[in-house]
């Protein structure tokens, strides 16, 4: 895909719908996988860290406290996140996937499966046609590590999605009212009241260099 050919940077949220486009549009579907325990998969192999043991253990009041090496991520760990990248990374290459250039969390094979991932959580998007690799992928996935296979994917950065059928296809819908009203909460704004606009009706705005002015006047506040 040309997409996946730009070398200019593209946002999560621009690849999610244009992804979400192509299931529309040649009826795909789409799967959102849960990677459990996320971070606490890869191995810690780049230096050496050491951490003490948390109080209670070993077991006995009078224990001497111990420090022992970190051997695996843990989620208090600030390189976790990057080791988790990088083991899951390595992985997919194996499995000769190619990493987007516009944004190296999107993967896509010659089977046409599309995965994109955030965090935990992996949408993967492929054609109807390509079910038997896509049971090969998540086999080889779940044998690597602890993932959950959640079914068509429901909302992917907050964003709604919804499964209308069609006769011939199934429609597709986003929204975003969860979002929107957990904002809202957080501000306190659960029930607002419309008002006025604050300025005359029926005004017509020009720009100020239309006016042969370099820059407005009298700027102040709104």
């Amino acid at each position: 895909m040309d997409f996946i050919e730009t070398y200019a940077p593209v946002g999560k949220l621009t690849i999610f719908r244009y992804l979400i486009s192509l299931v529309g549009k040649y009826d795909w579907n789409i799967d959102q996988l849960d990677v459990g325990t996320a971070f606490f998969n890869p191995e810690v192999d780049e230096e050496d860290i050491y951490m003490t043991l948390p109080e209670g253990w070993p077991e006995g009041l009078n224990a001497p406290m111990m420090i022992v090496p970190i051997q695996k991520a843990l989620y208090s760990l600030k390189l976790a996140p990057r080791l988790e990248y990088n083991d899951i990374n390595t992985f997919l290459l194996f499995l000769e996937f190619t990493q987007s250039q516009a944004d190296p969390n999107f993967y896509l094979n010659s089977d046409g499966i599309l995965m994109l991932l955030y965090v935990d959580d992996i949408s993967m998007l492929y054609p109807k046609n390509s079910m038997k690799a896509v049971i090969q992928v998540n086999a080889r996935l779940m044998g690597k590590f602890k993932i959950t296979n959640l079914g068509p994917a429901r909302q992917f950065l907050g964003i709604k999605i919804i499964y209308e059928q069609h006769r011939t296809a199934t429609g597709i819908c986003l929204g975003q009212k969860a979002l929107v009203t957990t904002i809202l909460k957080r501000f306190n704004l659960q029930k607002p009241h419309n008002v006025s606009t604050a300025m005359e009706p029926n005004v017509t705005l020009d720009l100020a260099e239309d006016l042969g002015e370099t820059e407005p006047k009298d700027i102040q506040g709104y």
